[in-house]
């Protein structure tokens, strides 16, 4: 898992009950999920439990139920990367920035 790079298709939005959005933290930071609680995964006493830990396409595809397929194109047709930022727009986007901090601090916008 040398290059993941999400979907751009993936859907973090919205507050739902017992659900919240994690990362995977240590190792994969930069990879987030969401973490469904009881409400959406147990299905009853000696019935197997619906998936806790899952992606949403907001592509149509719905629930995805392993966190990785959506970032190193195991989906497969459906996945389309997140285009990284060109490493000139990266340099732009750093001065930039560089340069509202500068104005904040005098006081400036």
């Amino acid at each position: 898992m040398s290059d993941l790079r999400p979907c751009k298709h993936l859907d973090y939005e919205g507050d739902y009950t017992d659900c919240v959005v994690k990362t995977m933290a240590p190792h994969y930071p930069d990879v987030r999920y969401w973490e469904r609680g009881a409400c959406w995964t147990d299905n009853g006493p000696g019935e197997k439990p619906n998936p806790k830990n899952v992606q949403f396409c907001g592509e149509g595809r719905g629930r995805i139920n392993a966190v990785f397929d959506c970032y190193d194109g195991s989906m497969g047709s459906c996945y389309e990367a997140v285009e990284p930022l060109p490493a000139e727009a990266e340099t732009i986007c750093r001065a930039v920035r560089g340069t509202v901090r500068l104005a904040q601090a005098d006081g400036g916008e």
